[in-house]
């Protein structure tokens, strides 16, 4: 289920390992809808980390694969290859394989929608699997979040191979003490306390949203009230994700119609100059200074990140980035990847694209993605 906190759990559980000398390579998975782009994924970010230590694609292409017609079946094989090759050479390595290394794949649910590229996604895993099982002394693990169980339903030879943690509701005592550390300043009844856990299912995601717009309303007995109406219209009597995002969408003002042209961006991760570049109300001009807009747009986004809108990624820089580059946070956040929407947020803002105003401002945005993606373009092509 969304808003669980698998995400959240797992960071933690690695974050927490650290003490003990495990070190986390994550891989986000959103957006990525085939194989190829799970495999291109998963290779450019080792790419990132390691440089020339893995292999160029093109060192393993031959004739006989140059023969074949479909190319991205070509590309699919080459790419799965070398990163099982990969993998090997690391495997192989005795003084690799001593070093504790946790392989996080987060979101892998876009992969899986197509029962074609599940099955090839079913084979890679295996091919893994069996690589690490060969080795007694192996301390690589994997970590896959994901909301379809397809690992221990469809491939039932992993079922051995892997340990299934589902993450469900908060049971009611938890939830509870959640409500109230996040409503500590607004004084809330027991009573009030229970409709809340009750109307949320003790979802932690929609809690925090609904104690967040709590915390954040004028008349709190009038938005609990507002609530209670709200439920009585529903046959469950429980709130949906839409009904919890409207409250702090609400007190967003003039905000919301940046939040909602991120979502252009889908959930992939943006950095906050794309963002910028996104947000700008005249395509191509900004008379203010860059870094004063950038400063500003950096406020509206933790303004998001403290209403549970937007996901903030406290990524470390790169061990080959300069060290004037690590002591320079404000450029690491602008030109990093880093912020996202999550697929919860995002699905709310695509039903908000049909509200008149929002839709113009959508049209906006929509030109100065254009532009973002043409100097995009532009500034591969001077790179190659």
């Amino acid at each position: 289920l969304g808003g669980m906190g698998k995400t959240c759990l797992v960071n933690t559980v690695c974050y927490e390992l650290r003490s003990e000398k495990w070190k986390t390579i994550k891989f986000e998975l959103r957006e990525q809808r085939s194989f190829r782009h799970f495999l291109r994924t998963t290779i450019n970010k080792f790419r990132e980390l390691r440089g020339s230590s893995l292999s160029k694609v093109s060192h393993i292409v031959n004739e006989e694969e140059n023969e074949v017609n479909d190319e991205i079946l070509v590309e699919e094989s080459i790419l799965q290859q070398t990163l099982l090759d990969y993998f090997q050479k690391q495997l192989g390595n005795e003084d690799t394989v001593c070093k504790k290394q946790i392989l996080m794949f987060d979101n892998i649910d876009d992969v899986t929608t197509n029962p074609e590229e599940k099955t090839k996604l079913l084979a890679f895993f295996k091919s893994l699997l069996e690589m690490m099982q060969k080795r007694k002394t192996c301390m690589m693990r994997i970590i896959i979040t994901s909301r379809d169980n397809f690992l221990l339903t469809t491939g039932h030879d992993m079922v051995h191979s892997l340990v299934k943690v589902e993450v469900k509701s908060l049971n009611k005592e938890s939830a509870n003490d959640l409500v109230r550390m996040c409503t500590k300043q607004s004084s809330l009844k027991k009573t009030q306390v229970n409709f809340i856990v009750r109307v949320c299912e003790a979802c932690p995601l929609a809690l925090r949203v609904i104690c967040d717009a709590i915390n954040n309303a004028p008349n709190i007995d009038h938005l609990i009230t507002f609530l209670e109406r709200r439920t009585e219209s529903l046959s469950t009597s429980v709130l949906s994700m839409t009904d919890c995002l409207n409250q702090p969408f609400k007190n967003l003002g003039d905000h919301k119609f940046t939040l909602c042209k991120l979502s252009l961006f889908g959930t992939s991760k943006f950095s906050l100059r794309s963002a910028a570049i996104i947000d700008r109300n005249e395509p191509g001009k900004d008379k203010r200074n860059e870094s004063e807009s950038l400063g500003d747009l950096k406020i509206t986004l933790l303004l998001f990140k403290s209403r549970h809108l937007i996901e903030i990624e406290n990524e470390v820089a790169d061990e080959s980035c300069t060290d004037e580059l690590k002591n320079e946070s404000e450029v690491y956040m602008a030109d990093q990847e880093i912020f996202s929407l999550h697929p919860l947020v995002y699905k709310f803002l695509r039903e908000k694209e049909h509200e008149i105003d929002i839709a113009l401002a959508l049209e906006k945005a929509k030109l100065n993605f254009f532009i973002l993606f043409d100097e995009l373009v532009l500034k591969i092509g001077e790179e190659f």
